[in-house]
């Protein structure tokens, strides 16, 4: 049973040692620094693509004005709606052309019954189209 292969059999030098030699150590080194230099334009030439190839930039208030014309849309006629200021409106990012507005209104009734509602409202917009809302739930608070 041996242990190994037998050192006096090696006839390998490391001195002849091919990966040992400087220019093939430069030209190693070479190759993957320009290797890293592609990767790293790639990168960035991907990075600012995206960001100014992107369709639309999203408005913040023309997506609060969508909300609140759909919550008028589905309140009953007669009733006056008031809105907190546009800040406390929370704005989600569901998908690329698609939103979840939240808050909260106070409706008003002839009779200056007021009401509190809290409200969530998904909004889609097709192509280069205006927002519509895609789903809109509200709960009395």
């Amino acid at each position: 049973m041996s242990a190994g292969p037998d050192p006096e059999q090696w006839e390998h030098d490391d001195l002849d040692d091919v990966g040992l030699d400087i220019d093939v150590l430069r030209r190693r080194r070479e190759r993957v620094l320009a290797l890293l230099a592609v990767a790293v334009i790639i990168g960035a030439a991907l990075f600012v693509s995206r960001a100014l190839l992107r369709k639309n930039p999203v408005d913040r208030g023309e997506l609060i004005a969508a909300v609140k014309q759909a919550i008028r849309d589905a309140s009953p006629q007669g009733v006056a709606l008031e809105f907190g200021a546009p800040s406390e409106f929370v704005i989600e990012r569901q998908a690329e052309d698609q939103y979840e507005v939240s808050g909260e209104v106070i409706m008003i009734t002839p009779e200056a019954r007021a009401t509190r509602y809290y409200f969530r409202c998904t909004l889609t917009r097709q192509e280069q189209g205006p927002w519509r809302p895609a789903r809109l739930t509200a709960t009395p608070g």
